[in-house]
């Protein structure tokens, strides 16, 4: 496998397919790690070793990961016990070889088509061209003939009313935040996923960060499944990191003073 043509058919992937950081991340992490095994078919590696590389927690690896085998970038699977999983990378430059060759081959059946399309088109009008011309004059004839009998003025017809707009497609946006909006239905599947508290604080996340840099998505769902979560998720694990070495000090003064009664020092 060659590291630099499979970081530009990445890159030329990317241009048409969108992903998020963390699965960038991760698919260099990985191509890292195969190039160091000396590019084997199949290679193990820690989850451990990959948060170092890639700045990532554990539960955005596994969706990074999940995310990369749907999308046909690499294949992996687990193994028992606490044994490190197994990854295979799949040649991006092998892919878009298929892709264009199977793109080749539609693409000459459907000029066959059209080819084929246009002799019998040429061969129908000339046999048609005699035909419509005789049935034109009869039609031409009978219509001057019935317009002739009525009082019908064609020139003079009133518009048609009460047509009934068009309906419009998909379930109607509703606004969470000032900058945030999205249908009822992705609101409740957020829900479901992270729960209350948590949707809330990605959706505050996100309407901070349209406001103050004047953004704009086409699909705010999209956006926080995208990198608010990932952000929220890192938010959180500060905050308990945090808590965690405030409740150590809180520990470390009780042994050194013990309980104590504020009258014991009065005067």
């Amino acid at each position: 496998m060659n590291y630099i043509r499979q970081l530009n058919a990445f890159y030329d992937w990317l241009e048409t397919n969108p992903l998020n950081h963390q699965c960038i991340v991760l698919w260099h992490a990985l191509m890292h790690t195969n190039s160091k095994a000396g590019w084997q078919k199949e290679f193990t590696v820690a989850v451990i070793t990959l948060e170092l590389k890639t700045g990532l927690n554990r539960r955005a690896i596994e969706r990074a990961r999940n995310k990369l085998e749907q999308l046909g970038l690499i294949r992996w699977r687990k193994r028992s016990g606490s044994q490190s999983a197994v990854y295979e990378m799949i040649p991006l430059t092998e892919k878009f070889v298929r892709q264009n060759d199977g793109d080749s081959v539609a693409q000459t059946d459907a000029q066959n088509v059209v080819r084929q399309n246009e002799v019998d088109f040429v061969a129908q009008s000339d046999v048609q061209r005699d035909v419509q011309s005789d049935a034109q004059t009869v039609v031409q004839s009978v219509a001057i003939n019935k317009l002739n009998e009525t009082d019908i003025d064609l020139f003079n017809t009133p518009p048609i009313e009460n047509i009934p707009p068009l309906k419009a497609k998909g379930e109607k946006k509703r606004k969470y935040a000032d900058f945030v909006s999205m249908t009822e239905e992705e609101y409740q599947k957020l829900v479901d996923e992270y729960g209350e508290e948590f949707t809330r604080r990605c959706i505050e996340v996100l309407d901070n960060y349209k406001g103050a840099k004047g953004k704009k998505y086409k699909s705010d769902y999209r956006a926080i499944k995208n990198w608010v979560v990932g952000r929220v998720e890192e938010e959180m694990e500060r905050k308990r990191a945090k808590e965690g070495r405030h409740e150590k000090y809180r520990r470390d003064d009780r042994r050194l003073f013990g309980d104590y009664n504020p009258d014991d020092f009065s005067l």
